[in-house]
């Protein structure tokens, strides 16, 4: 169960006005949560996150839900005292979670080949221990190495799992196990444990990660395209290499500051002092290939805002759009409005089929609020 933090306790008056919008207790909602009457902070076994909930005008209607994954070496709980964003989004209808990253340590790699014909099962089995380092940004804007079993972070399935290959001529496939937390699994957790206690709408979701967790926003649209209904990573790729196939159906609307100093643009393999961060135009191709999509992608521009827009066409199965800033991403209002909706009503209708090609059309393809510019 999560200790609410004292500092929480001294929210500045803002907070106030959320409690306005928050509905009273359930019979036996608190069971496993603890409150100071701005939010909730729940355990679901794997992990725990915090909630903040829109007043329910109908009390039978489950509210939409903002999932917000932090940075590495962040506090889960900065994410409610941004004034902003919070209040943006409730405004909107929704609810917002914040799960909470465990305290990362560098995990061992676990490598085994496999002959079953033979009645020793592994005949070659070697372990190393990771020697990569994660970096991350203060909230200074510096950068440093996460510290091992200190720092909070997520736990990547392509870097952070052991893997098995079946090399007996017979099974050529490759099997990988997490290592540390299986973050699928746990978000999935949590999304239910929500519905559950709070009456949120599970299956209407928007996930929203920054830094290390737009890397794990990634994986998520890539092998569990369900589990939301958009995926917005902010100011961080894939984390490696790109995978060359994901599940179908993945909707991503990517927004990365072309000068961000924690992930380059062009990726961390000429920056020795970063490791792991796939390039941002390397992710947005890679992913757009694994959905169809016509590989050439429009392009809009607003001088005024300081964003280019790039949207792939013609995508059987998911979508991709990216949005390039000049300037310092703070989740800006036209931001908000492209990927969240300026209201509930609008992010509750099911998008429409185009009766001619019969391919579904994502409500973002083109930002209504700044298409004129």
């Amino acid at each position: 169960m999560i200790t609410v933090k004292a500092h929480f306790l001294r929210v500045s008056a803002w907070l106030s006005v959320i409690v306005v919008l928050l509905n009273g207790l359930l019979p036996g909602e608190a069971i496993g949560c603890t409150t100071d009457s701005t939010h909730f902070a729940c355990d679901t076994g794997l992990g725990e996150y915090y909630i903040l909930r829109p007043v329910r005008t109908e009390p039978l209607k489950r509210s939409p839900v903002v999932v917000i994954l932090h940075d590495a070496g962040r506090d889960a709980a900065e994410i409610l005292m941004n004034e902003k964003l919070v209040s943006s989004i409730i405004v909107r209808g929704y609810a917002v979670i914040v799960p909470v990253a465990t305290k990362r340590k560098y995990v061992r790699t676990v490598q085994a080949t496999i002959d079953s014909r033979l009645s020793e099962y592994s005949i070659n089995r070697r372990v190393t221990k990771s020697d990569r380092k994660y970096m991350l940004q203060t909230p200074e804007g510096d950068l440093r190495p996460l510290k091992q079993g200190q720092d909070r972070g997520w736990y990547f399935a392509n870097t952070d799992a052991k893997v098995v290959k079946h090399a007996d001529g017979i099974y050529a496939n490759r099997e990988a196990t997490p290592k540390g937390r299986d973050e699928a699994a746990f978000l999935s957790g949590v999304l239910t444990d929500a519905s559950l206690r709070f009456g949120v709408n599970d299956g209407n979701v928007i996930v929203i990660g920054l830094g290390h967790g737009a890397a794990l926003t990634w994986q998520l649209a890539c092998a569990s395209p369900g589990m939301a209904t958009i995926f917005a990573p902010v100011n961080g790729a894939f984390w490696m290499r790109p995978p060359v196939t994901c599940m179908p159906g993945g909707r991503v609307v990517y927004t990365h500051q072309k000068g961000n100093r924690f992930w380059p643009f062009e990726g961390s393999e000429s920056t020795p002092k970063l490791f792991g961060q796939a390039a941002v135009w390397e992710t947005a191709e890679a992913f757009a290939k694994t959905q169809a999509c016509r590989m050439n992608p429009t392009q809009e521009a607003s001088e005024q805002l300081g964003v280019t827009w790039h949207i792939w066409q013609d995508c059987p199965t998911g979508s991709i759009q990216l949005n390039v800033l000049k300037e310092e991403f703070a989740f800006q209002d036209w931001w908000l409005d492209d990927v969240i909706g300026t209201d509930v009503e609008q992010t509750n209708v099911e998008p429409q089929a185009d009766h001619e090609s019969g391919l579904v059309k994502p409500r973002f393809m083109k930002p209504k609020s700044v298409s004129k510019i």
